[in-house]
């Protein structure tokens, strides 16, 4: 009764750690944690004083190289013949696996309600046997619009827009662990549907084999990627009408360049010709005035012709002694002489009109580089005479 070991067997020497002999010059706190000395001892006053045959109780002990092993202690007294308590017989299970296992599976839960009630993802628990809601977090709850009593009376079939079906094969995808990513649409307690994208596995809480699935809402994600497949898609387009524009474009810059090698051709052609037809009118108007100075040549011959070698035999036959009929021919003859030489008289100069026949010869003489002497000598002259007429022919000139 004083807690000293009288006898251990094996067994405990080996959940302890030490030996028969270290253990029976030891009492039963010296193996015992120290937070555990006051547990099961109400239960052993209760046996010692003869109230109950048994006490239960588990309790942490200290083995031998510092660490805990738990026993489930079972203890009855050995009393004399006038009942006194001879000893205790204490019966020890080592319960150390399963003592840590629950520990494990105590956090494992502590863990599960941490991470699933506070958390700001939404999740859910199905049950895959019949895709009935087990568990919902608050942050599934706000984001569905139901309360957590609403949301785990359906079913995942309620919510996922797809058919039974079409649902119960993807839970076994998801149970088998052949896919853990999904992409649903899921219907909110006001109607609307939202694209979601799903992470889901197999779990086991409490024995029963769930499916845990964790919620991302992706519907502005999804929108944006379809805005960004139709503006990918209009740039696209616009890329093939700029395209098409641009052939259409090289196209035509190759018809204008055509269009302007042909007119820089026709260009060439018309300046070409151009040159040609100028100096066409160069010639023709060298021509034309030639022409002119023939004529005016011409003219002038004519009149000095006519005044030189008409005219002065005109005026001798009027100053003869000519009949009336021949002093009237001899003024028809001057007046048609005048009418022919009045043409040329017109257009010729007026110096030219006012030298005599003589002078005029005179001049053409001269013309001709003749010396004084050799007019004098061709016209019958003196060269006084030449000589006077060259002074008048420069007066009149």
């Amino acid at each position: 009764p004083g807690g000293r070991f009288l006898k251990v067997n094996s067994h405990f020497c080996q959940m302890v750690g030490y030996t028969e002999e270290e253990l029976v010059n030891r009492t039963f706190n010296d193996v015992t944690h120290p937070d555990d000395y006051h547990i099961g001892l109400d239960a052993l006053s209760q046996v010692v004083d003869g109230i109950v045959p048994y006490a239960w109780a588990e309790k942490r002990y200290l083995h031998k190289d510092g660490r805990i092993v738990w026993g489930m202690l079972s203890t009855s007294a050995i009393r004399d013949a006038v009942d006194n308590v001879i000893y205790l017989v204490s019966h020890i299970q080592d319960i150390t696996e399963r003592k840590l296992a629950e520990e494990a599976l105590i956090e494992s839960e502590e863990r599960y309600s941490s991470l699933f009630k506070n958390n700001h993802s939404v999740m859910l628990l199905i049950n895959p046997e019949n895709a009935a809601i087990v568990d919902a977090n608050p942050a599934a709850c706000s984001f569905y619009g139901w309360s957590h009593e609403e949301l785990t009376s359906r079913k995942i079939t309620d919510i996922n827009t797809l058919t039974r079906e079409q649902v119960c094969r993807e839970m076994k995808r998801a149970q088998s662990g052949k896919a853990q990513h999904f992409l649903f649409r899921h219907r909110l307690a006001n109607g609307e549907i939202r694209d979601v994208e799903v992470c889901s596995g197999p779990i086991t809480i409490e024995g029963k084999q769930l499916l845990y699935s964790i919620i991302h809402d992706i519907s502005e994600r999804r929108l944006a990627e379809e805005q960004l497949q139709k503006a990918h898609t209009r740039l696209e387009q616009r890329a093939v009408e700029l395209s098409q524009l641009n052939e259409k474009l090289k196209q035509e810059v190759e018809e204008r360049k055509l269009v302007e090698q042909k007119l820089r051709k026709r260009e060439a052609e018309l300046e070409t010709k151009a040159n040609e037809l100028e100096e066409v009118n160069v010639a023709l108007r060298v021509l034309l005035k030639r022409r002119d100075e023939d004529k005016t040549e011409l003219g002038e011959k004519i009149l000095s012709n006519v005044k030189e070698l008409v005219l002065p035999y005109v005026e001798r036959l009027r100053k003869a002694e000519l009949t009336s009929q021949g002093a009237a021919y001899v003024n028809i003859l001057e007046s048609n002489l005048h009418d022919i030489i009045s043409p040329f008289a017109l257009k010729l100069s007026s110096k030219l009109l006012g030298l005599t026949p003589t002078e005029i010869q005179v001049a053409n003489l001269i013309k001709e580089g003749k010396t004084t002497k050799d007019i004098a000598v061709t016209l019958h002259l003196s060269p006084r005479t030449v000589e006077f007429h060259r002074n008048n022919i420069r007066k009149k000139m």
